[in-house]
């Protein structure tokens, strides 16, 4: 979370690529995830969603990032996780919302 030194906001999406899709996210602090790396797992949930799979569910995922005024996705998880977020980055991305200076 070094970019909390940097002024950055962090927001989670609700069981992953599902919470993308339908547009379930919250806030992410500090103390939501400072202990998570002696535990692992995930506090969010997950999910198989595939968005790609899934008959228009890439552009909602796009307009949820653009509604939700993000700068940047951060994809953490396994091989299909990443795949996805790889996948979504070639394809789109010059599509993602309009940048905000303070970042919030």
């Amino acid at each position: 979370m070094r970019g909390l030194d940097h002024g950055f906001e962090f927001t989670g999406f609700l069981e992953g690529w599902r919470g993308l899709v339908e547009g379930n996210s919250q806030p992410v602090a500090l103390q939501d995830v400072k202990e998570l790396v002696g535990k692992g797992g995930t506090f969010l949930g997950s999910s198989r969603t595939n968005p790609f799979k899934k008959e228009g569910a890439v552009e909602k995922c796009l307009a949820n990032l653009k509604k939700l005024k993000l700068d940047a996705l951060v994809a953490c998880g396994g091989e299909d996780t990443l795949g996805v977020a790889a996948k979504l980055f070639k394809l789109h991305q010059g599509q993602r919302g309009r940048r905000s200076e303070n970042h919030g």
